[in-house]
């Protein structure tokens, strides 16, 4: 899914979004090719706790994200092997949108 990617991975970490509002193509100028919304973001002060390391967690879904067409397997190789991920339930042959939010901050914390 196109709308799931690295940025929202790093928001839904620390924050609660909330789509408020959309906004038309035709409140810009120029106008764009693409539709806005207005989002509300609530940082949970319970989320800074479940991350370790957050430089750490930020490069694990950078390097993910930065082959989001193949396997997870292929843009973790730095951090986990094949039979490591199975161990902590992630398949191998998942792509990068395929995992959620706290199977990311798992990976980075392991």
């Amino acid at each position: 899914m196109p709308e799931y990617g690295r940025l929202s991975v790093m928001v839904q970490a620390r924050c609660r979004a909330e789509k408020l509002f959309d906004v038309a193509p035709a409140a810009f100028r120029p106008r764009p090719n693409v539709d806005s919304a207005v989002v509300r973001l609530t940082v949970m002060p319970e989320a800074a706790g479940r991350i370790r390391d957050f430089n750490r967690f930020t490069e694990l879904v950078r390097a993910a994200f930065s082959a989001r067409r193949k396997k997870i397997s292929n843009g973790l190789k730095p951090w986990f092997d094949a039979g490591q991920l199975e161990e902590l339930n992630i398949s191998p042959s998942a792509r990068p949108a395929d995992l959620s939010v706290a199977d990311y901050i798992n990976l980075s914390n392991s």
